[in-house]
């Protein structure tokens, strides 16, 4: 299935839908191979492509509760939210 999805990526016509195919290969990785580091990446992805995108970083969000991975998360979401001036005061 993976497959499937990394091979539509190469004939991805546009942003959105590079973004899209990104968030679901993400989401494959999570909830079906259990690869967190390889999910992160996708969701990244998706977010270098569209730094909005509720569901890749309502993903990323949640790997900041995983003390394994939550320096990668924080890495990811950082910029974005300096960006979109996220921050609490």
């Amino acid at each position: 299935m993976v497959e499937l999805y990394e091979r539509r990526l190469g004939f991805a016509t546009s942003v959105e839908e590079a973004v899209g195919l990104r968030v679901q290969l993400g989401e494959i990785h999570e909830h079906h191979l259990r690869d967190v580091e390889t999910a992160i990446d996708n969701y990244a992805a998706a977010l270098g492509g569209d730094s909005r995108h509720a569901v890749a970083l309502a993903a990323i969000e949640r790997y900041l509760r995983d003390p394994d991975v939550r320096m990668v998360a924080a890495e990811v979401l950082e910029p974005i939210y300096v960006a979109q001036q996220r921050w609490s005061i």
